[in-house]
C-alpha cells in the first residue's frame, strides 16, 4: 500500500510539472522568507519564477507578476501568513529541490494521507481491505491533484485523516486517557 501511494504520488508530482496558481506562488514567497530572505528579495525571485510557469498566461491571474499586480491581490499576502506550517516545512527543502520543495511537501503529504486512511479503515476492516480502501484513496483525482499541488490542501487532507484515524482507534480503546490526549491534541 505504501508503496503504490508513493507512486501515484510521484506520477502526479511529475504530471503537473510547471502547474503552479497565484495561492502558490504566495507560499512560495514564504518558504523564501523563511530561508532569510527579505520580503522584496522573495518577490523578486518569486514573480520571476511565476513568469516561468502556466500560470503567467492564466487570464485570471495575468499581471499578477511584476511591477504593478492588482491591490486585491496583494492583500491577500496577509491572509497566507496565518499558515506557516507548510512553508516551513518547505524551507529546508529549498536547497534540493527549489521553489518545488513546496510540491514535495504535498507529495509527501499525500502519501502521509494514505497511511492515515489506512489507519482508519483498519478500525473496520481487514488489513487487505484496509490496503485497497487506502490506494483507492490515494488513486482518487481530487487527492491526486491535491498531492501535486504548491498549496496546503494535501496537508490538511493528511491531518484531517490522521486526527480521525486517531479518534476512531480512541474511542474504540477502554483508555480514557488515550481519548483524552487525542481530543485534546485535535
Amino acid at each position: 500500500m505504501l508503496v503504490v501511494a508513493s507512486l501515484l504520488a510521484a506520477y502526479q508530482y511529475r504530471r503537473q510539472a510547471g502547474h503552479w496558481s497565484a495561492d502558490g506562488s504566495i507560499y512560495a514567497r514564504l518558504t523564501l522568507e523563511n530561508r532569510g530572505l527579505s520580503r522584496a528579495e522573495a518577490l523578486r525571485e518569486v514573480d520571476a519564477f511565476m513568469l516561468q510557469t502556466t500560470d503567467a498566461v492564466n487570464p485570471e491571474s495575468r499581471g499578477f507578476y511584476g511591477n504593478a499586480p492588482p491591490a486585491h491581490f496583494v492583500r491577500q499576502f496577509s491572509l497566507f501568513r496565518g499558515r506557516p506550517l507548510f512553508p516551513a516545512l518547505a524551507a529546508p527543502l529549498v536547497p534540493r529541490f527549489g521553489l518545488d520543495a513546496l510540491r514535495v511537501v504535498s507529495a509527501i503529504a499525500g502519501v502521509v494521507g494514505a497511511l492515515a486512511a489506512f489507519a482508519l479503515l483498519l478500525a473496520v476492516a481487514p488489513p487487505w481491505v484496509a490496503a485497497l480502501g487506502a490506494i483507492g484513496f490515494a488513486a482518487a483525482p481530487p487527492v491526486r491533484d491535491l498531492t501535486a499541488a504548491p498549496l496546503t490542501d494535501a496537508l490538511a487532507l493528511a491531518a484531517w485523516c490522521a486526527i480521525l484515524a486517531a479518534t476512531v482507534h480512541a474511542t474504540r480503546s477502554s483508555s480514557r486517557t488515550t481519548a483524552f490526549g487525542l481530543a485534546a491534541f485535535a
